[in-house]
C-alpha cells in the first residue's frame, strides 16, 4: 500500500473541453483509497471538473492561473475523495478563452487506508 501519483502538463486548445486522463493508466482506480487533486493553469480562463465513478467530486470550477507545477497544500482543490478499485476517474478541463492555455495538475491516490 502506498501513494500513486500522476503529473499532468497538457495544452488545452482554445474553446476546447478535454478529459486529460482519457487513455492514461491513471484513468482507472487501481486500489481503493483517497484521491487528492492540486491544479494550476498558465493563465486565467481554464475550468475543471472531477468525477470519480458516478460521483461529482469537483463541480465546474476555475483553475488558478499561477503558471507553475501545482504545490501542496497551496494548489489543492479537493482532498480525501473516496475512490474505489475499478472506478473511472474523469478530469475534464475547459478552456474558455480564444488562445491555447496549459493545464498543470497533480493527482495522488493514497491507498494506505485502514478500515
Amino acid at each position: 500500500m502506498a501513494k500513486t501519483a500522476v503529473i499532468i502538463n497538457e495544452t488545452i486548445q482554445a474553446n476546447a473541453r478535454v478529459n486529460v486522463l482519457a487513455g492514461k493508466r491513471f484513468e482507472n482506480v487501481s486500489n481503493t483509497g483517497f484521491l487528492l487533486l492540486a491544479q494550476t493553469g498558465s493563465a486565467d480562463g481554464l475550468t475543471s471538473e472531477l468525477f470519480v465513478g458516478t460521483r461529482n467530486a469537483l463541480e465546474s470550477s476555475p483553475v488558478g492561473g499561477t503558471n507553475r507545477v501545482p504545490q501542496i497544500p497551496e494548489d489543492v482543490v479537493v482532498d480525501e475523495v473516496d475512490s474505489f478499485q475499478g472506478e473511472k476517474i474523469q478530469l475534464n478541463v475547459v478552456n474558455t478563452t480564444t488562445g491555447d492555455l496549459t493545464y498543470n495538475a497533480k493527482l495522488i491516490l493514497d491507498d494506505n487506508v485502514t478500515s
